[in-house]
């Protein structure tokens, strides 16, 4: 159980700072422009497709980032389906707490 606690806590700061990298940070700009996302001076403004959508919200991209670390945690680690979910859940939800929190990103929550 503590193993779990303390995976929840490591998830939620990773899928925070992976998120706000891929979502506002200069030095991904290459990759957002590439997936279809227009934005100016930082200020996204729309993007093109399926792809874009998801990775225009701060919420929705930090889904998919918490799916795949809590993935790879889980895999790695042995880590039963139920407590993958948790581990899911909890650190998208910790990172949308933390993005509120500390509002680094510029996200629109």
């Amino acid at each position: 159980m503590v193993n779990l606690l303390i995976w929840m806590f490591l998830l939620s700061w990773s899928t925070w700072r992976v998120t706000a990298l891929f979502y506002g940070e200069a030095s991904f700009a290459w990759l957002r422009k590439l997936i279809g996302i227009t934005e100016i001076d930082g200020e996204i403004l729309g993007s093109d497709g399926f792809l874009g959508t998801i990775w225009e919200c701060f919420w929705c991209l930090s889904l998919v980032v918490s799916i795949m670390l809590s993935t790879i945690v889980s895999v790695v680690n042995n880590i039963s389906i139920l407590n993958w979910f948790i581990l899911f859940t909890s650190s998208a939800a910790g990172a949308l707490w933390i993005e509120k929190r500390l509002g680094i990103s510029r996200a629109r929550l």
